[in-house]
């Protein structure tokens, strides 16, 4: 009879603590996996509005070969030019643009939004209300005047 009872107790144990482990390392995972796409998000924001890509005039290349894309005059400036040419690319392009950015197993959008929240320019695939999306907000000068510059990306 005691030998039965601590066969129960142990596998009782060992059931709560195989279930516990498995919780614990599906938490972990689902962390890490944000930690990486957030990580991911500040890159390709930091990329895109401090920066004027490289080379610096790419919005002026008939092909997108090249090794990053900014769209910043000086840090935080954004330039029109450079912000409608990856709009225009986003039909065509948006997988290399992804690519360049270092966004290749994710999906991202950004958009440009007045301080009251009127959408100025916009890029990207937008989200379904699934998808686990991390969301970095910026603020940036176009030509002239405060905007928010909002990049979401999501799985």
């Amino acid at each position: 009879m005691d030998l039965i009872v601590a066969v129960t107790v142990l596998l009782f144990i060992l059931v709560i603590s195989m279930t516990s482990f498995g919780l614990i390392q599906n938490a972990l995972n689902e962390e890490e996996f944000y930690f990486e796409m957030q990580e991911r998000a500040l890159n390709a924001s930091q990329v895109l509005v401090c920066t004027s890509g490289d080379p610096n005039t790419w919005e002026l290349l008939s092909d997108l070969n090249v090794n990053s894309i900014g769209l910043a005059k000086e840090r935080n400036v954004l330039d029109e030019t450079k912000i409608d040419r990856l709009i225009d690319l986003n039909s065509s392009n948006y997988k290399d643009i992804k690519e360049i950015l270092g966004l290749a197993k994710y999906n991202f959008y950004f958009k440009i939004t007045t301080m009251n929240g009127q959408t100025v320019k916009e890029f990207g695939t937008f989200p379904g209300s699934q998808n686990k999306t991390i969301v970095i907000e910026r603020y940036v000068l176009l030509n002239g005047e405060e905007r928010e510059f909002t990049i979401g990306v999501f799985e």
